[in-house]
């Protein structure tokens, strides 16, 4: 993998990830998280395992977890 396309991996990711956020706030909107996933977001929680939402699974430090497969839908995986 060369410098370049790990930059405009990079760059893909944040620019996903800022589609996610509530306006003016770094915090994920489940709405728009969910909509992005094409589940409702009664379900989202479910899909996030163990029925914990994002934001709860990197309040607990799973930060990671939650950007790894935020990359994983990035790429095409279904979730």
């Amino acid at each position: 993998m060369t410098a370049v396309s790990i930059e405009r991996g990079t760059t893909a990711i944040s620019g996903f990830v800022e589609s996610l956020q509530e306006p003016r706030t770094p915090y994920i909107s489940p709405k728009r998280f969910s909509a992005a996933l094409g589940v409702q977001v009664a379900g989202l929680a479910s899909l996030a395992g163990d029925h914990k939402t994002a934001a709860e699974l990197v309040a607990e430090g799973h930060a990671e977890a939650v950007m790894a497969h935020l990359r994983d839908l990035e790429n095409g995986a279904s979730g």
